[in-house]
């Protein structure tokens, strides 16, 4: 079984979680943290509780941050590096199209090609930006 964790700065997971259930209905094995004025100290302390609790739980872990290179990705990448933890996918850049397209096509396979699944959702995560330009 895989989870999903969102990892962002305020409330951007919160909206994303919210926004994919419009689409697609409950999410089930979706995680979330926000990084806060408590700051780095306490957002690293929470993400490394949740994910020892998650890992009990679940065969492999998807970890969606808003930014790379930014703190909320940075402490998951330290994490996974001190625990030397396999199974664990770091995905930067995380939207909403990429958010329901990583989620349906790994929870509605029985064997999921995970890699696969997450390189076609950035595909189309990308494809799904456009541009209007009325003053054409």
């Amino acid at each position: 079984m895989t989870a999903f964790l969102l990892l962002t700065h305020g409330a951007y997971a919160t909206g994303i979680i919210s926004g994919a259930e419009m689409v697609v209905g409950s999410l089930q094995d979706t995680y979330h943290l926000s990084l806060t004025e408590e700051g780095i100290d306490s957002f690293r302390e929470l993400l490394y509780e949740t994910l020892e609790r998650i890992q009990k739980e679940y065969q492999e872990i998807i970890i969606l941050t808003d930014i790379a290179n930014a703190t909320p990705y940075n402490e998951a990448y330290r994490y996974v590096l001190s625990e030397g933890k396999k199974n664990t996918h770091l995905v930067a850049g995380i939207n909403l199209p990429i958010f329901i397209e990583m989620y349906l096509s790994i929870t509605g396979s029985e064997t999921p090609e995970t890699k696969k699944c997450l390189s076609d959702a950035i595909w189309y995560g990308k494809e799904a930006i456009e541009l209007v330009d009325f003053n054409v």
